[in-house]
């Protein structure tokens, strides 16, 4: 996986999972990464910025675009596949040290069983139950793009 790569998916997790960082902490080349991205799954699910704008504060309004935008970006990043099984190893090997000493791949562990106890409801759902979840873990760092 080439280096750039690696930064987007750092940058993607830090981001959209509980981010531990501030935006501006990333720097030009990962968000230059990032932007593509978002406009990409933005085009694609059609989600609003005002919606994912509330999402950012943790104002999860039922809006499936921006639900599916949601999983959009955990999917194309990699981290989780088609059945939303979490990459464990890749979210390990992406993480810095900061993040595992603070047993934050535990704690998107976690609230990755919510999506578990959903059942039979529709992934983007899923989904917005898991990101509802990373942000009452951490609400003051909580960013996503």
């Amino acid at each position: 996986m080439g280096a750039v790569h690696k930064i987007f998916l750092l940058a993607f997790v830090l981001y959209s999972a509980n981010g531990y960082l501030k935006e501006e902490d990333f720097g030009e080349a990962a968000t230059k990464i990032a932007i593509p991205l978002k406009e990409m799954c933005m085009e694609i699910t059609g989600a609003s910025q005002e919606v994912i704008d509330q999402y950012k504060i943790g104002h999860f309004v039922e809006n499936e675009k921006a639900q599916r935008y949601v999983l959009c970006l955990w999917r194309v990043s990699g981290l989780m596949d088609k059945n939303l099984k979490l990459n464990e190893t890749f979210l390990d090997s992406i993480l810095p040290q900061k993040e595992r000493d603070a047993d934050f791949p535990g704690e998107v562990k976690k609230c990755h069983a919510v999506i578990d106890q959903l059942g039979d409801e529709e992934n983007y759902q899923k989904i917005f139950e898991f990101e509802k979840c990373l942000f009452k873990l951490d609400s003051a760092d909580f960013i996503m793009f």
